[in-house]
């Protein structure tokens, strides 16, 4: 196995009084696609936001490439680490175009030139390019998340940290995206990625990691995480799991069903 580009190593993350991390370690290996899974308030965002920088530890540490970074500035994160944020709200009127030009900010200097192939690049892999001269106040919210990802792949980084990338997107989108993602992966970047839909996480994920209760509760492939006992514990409730081979993407498919259903 690829040494991991992100290790997180016994991570504890309060945010006021409330413990929101407790002890959580894992590792995403260079060149594979993790997803991060668990129930609402399970963790997912604060950790994805301390892996990112955003959030700081109270114990433990965060490396990319090796490298800790709180040993490293914003700038070298961001040309490290690109993150597509759950919330799409903008407040600005930029056109799409300028948006996904923000990717390439970690890299610009004062006395260098905006390099455009990037940014078309982005736009032509996202299905954005037709939407390039609008103003991004303009843009459905499904459109909004493809635009962010696009500005993430015009960072140009070696991984790309995603809060549920598909939460806005139709069917068709939310295949297309993990697709892309997927994609880019086996191209020779590193995806970590926070996914409701455990179906979706199963078909195009190297790897699962389920968090719950601001811990790990597992980690392994998809056909070694998705158990009924590890659903039923992480997501609890009054449910019931069923678990069996989708014979179309011969990956797990899981339903859940209530308690007194047959």
């Amino acid at each position: 196995m690829s040494d991991p580009l992100i290790d997180v190593d016994s991570v504890s993350v309060a945010l006021g009084e409330t413990r929101i991390l407790r002890d959580v370690s894992l590792s995403v290996p260079s060149g594979s696609f993790v997803a991060l899974v668990g129930p609402n308030g399970a963790g997912k965002t604060t950790l994805l936001r301390t892996i990112n920088g955003v959030l700081t530890p109270d114990r433990g540490s965060v490396s990319i490439d090796g490298r800790d970074i709180q040993s490293l500035s914003s700038r070298a994160i961001a040309r490290s680490v690109a993150t597509v944020a759950q919330d799409t709200t903008v407040s600005f009127s930029f056109s799409v175009r300028d948006v996904v030009a923000m990717g390439r900010t970690p890299h610009r200097s004062r006395f260098r030139r905006m390099e455009r192939e990037p940014i078309e690049r982005a736009l032509e892999r996202t299905r954005t390019a037709e939407l390039a001269d609008r103003s991004i106040e303009t843009v459905s919210g499904g459109e909004r998340q493809r635009v962010l990802l696009a500005r993430a792949l015009a960072q140009e980084t070696p991984a790309l940290v995603l809060d549920e990338p598909t939460a806005s997107l139709d069917v068709t989108h939310q295949v297309r995206t993990l697709g892309l993602v997927r994609t880019l992966v086996d191209e020779g970047k590193t995806a970590l990625a926070a996914i409701h839909d455990l179906d979706l996480a199963a078909r195009f994920c190297d790897a699962i990691v389920v968090l719950a209760d601001g811990q790990v509760l597992a980690r392994g492939s998809p056909e070694t995480v998705f158990t009924e006992s590890v659903i039923e514990q992480a997501f609890g409730g009054e449910t019931r799991v069923h678990i069996h081979e989708n014979p179309a993407t011969d990956s797990p498919s899981i339903t859940m069903l209530r308690s007194g259903d047959p």
